[in-house]
């Protein structure tokens, strides 16, 4: 029983690295920006007009 325990702690353990590794090498700045869920605003100086842009999984949505 306590093989199985082990087993199945390492196994969380590494999903576990698995996800939240990229999100820390992101905030620590190590990753570079990608559309994989972000917003940006743009502003035309000639008419001071915003241009909002959205993108979710590198797909534009608004």
């Amino acid at each position: 029983m306590t093989q199985e325990r082990k087993r199945t702690g390492w196994i969380v353990g590494i999903l576990v690295l698995l996800v939240a590794g990229p999100f820390l090498a992101s905030l620590a700045g190590l990753l570079p920006w990608s559309p994989i869920n972000c917003w940006t605003y743009e502003v035309d100086l000639h008419t001071g007009h915003i241009r909002y842009t959205r993108y979710f999984a590198f797909l534009k949505v608004a």
